[in-house]
């Protein structure tokens, strides 16, 4: 259902990637479209924690130089085979991180933050200075009959230079799952958090500088989408971000990422789950889509640094 509704160019794409690595093309297919499967498949999706991710973008007078920083963190668990370790699969996909520049024969060139084979964008950013990282929601009904959402967010990234542009893109297609999408561009020094489903649209703005977002929906009119209610995590990491975000100035790219790898809880019931870091992060990523720059931590060791990244850059973690 999902295949009939992506570009045939992607397609084509997929199908030589198959051809080079010797893998079947359905397997790359289900790949670039596993995350709306699972939320389509709403008894299996619940067995995969891919409620976990955080972003937060600040701009004007919370950033030093008045530019726009965007960070987010990819967080996912995937269950193991069985008699496999229940982190095996997991810590696969910290492994086997890679950021890929794309050069199209027609649109800008992007960074997507992903995994080989991964032609979609989950997190990126493009020579225009467009930037974004989406969020899973858990919603009440979702539809397989669309475009699975990281195409979307490739073609908004390839064939958008603005934030109207970007989003007018965004709600004219065909969306599968809910999603909350932060979305930066750094010539406008501003950024949007876009709370969706495969029906509903809100857009949120910035206030006092700064916007963050995780996986549930704030916008009043959205609230009532959700499956099962606000997730506890979900609303403790939120908080977290509303803390750090809402106090003095960031000063680079460092300092956003710090907030990325904060572990604080807020509350005695809270657990490890409830940190904006958490056992879950596959990996984090800090935008400065001005200086078309970025940094990657990859979630696979402790010992991980912040790699900073350019245009140009052929990198891997």
């Amino acid at each position: 259902m999902m295949e009939r509704r992506i570009a045939p160019a992607y397609k084509r794409e997929m199908q030589a990637l198959a051809r080079a690595a010797d893998v079947p093309y359905r397997e790359i297919l289900l790949l670039n479209c596993v995350d709306d499967v699972l939320a389509n498949l709403a008894q299996l999706g619940e067995l995969y924690g891919r409620l976990g991710c955080s972003a937060f973008a600040a701009m004007g007078q919370r950033t030093a130089e008045g530019e726009l920083l965007v960070g987010r963190n990819l967080d996912y668990f995937v269950p193991s085979a069985a008699g496999e370790d229940a982190w095996a699969a997991t810590n696969y996909m910290k492994e086997h991180v890679v950021a890929i520049e794309y050069t199209p024969e027609s649109g800008h060139p992007f960074v997507s933050v992903g995994w080989p084979g991964f032609i979609g964008v989950a997190t990126g950013m493009s020579a225009a200075g467009l930037c974004l990282g989406s969020l899973t929601v858990s919603t009440r009904r979702n539809w397989p009959f669309a475009t699975p959402a990281t195409f979307i967010y490739r073609d908004m990234l390839q064939d958008t230079e603005t934030l109207s542009d970007a989003i007018h893109l965004l709600r004219q297609s065909p969306r599968a799952q809910g999603n909350n999408l932060l979305l930066g561009s750094g010539s406008e020094a501003d950024a949007r958090v876009v709370e969706f489903t495969p029906w509903q649209f809100s857009v949120r703005e910035p206030e006092d500088g700064w916007i963050c977002t995780t996986n549930h929906y704030v916008s009043p009119e959205m609230d009532r989408f959700h499956t099962h209610g606000v997730v506890f995590s979900s609303g403790e990491r939120m908080a977290r971000l509303d803390e750090m975000c809402a106090v003095g100035t960031l000063a680079d790219g460092k300092a956003a990422g710090a907030f990325l790898i904060d572990q604080g809880l807020r509350v005695p019931e809270a657990n490890e789950y409830c940190g904006v870091f958490n056992p879950c992060t596959i990996y984090s990523v800090v935008f400065a889509p001005t200086r078309g720059e970025l940094w990657v931590r990859v979630a696979d060791r402790p010992d991980r640094r912040f790699d900073r990244l350019t245009f140009g850059d052929s990198a891997e973690g």
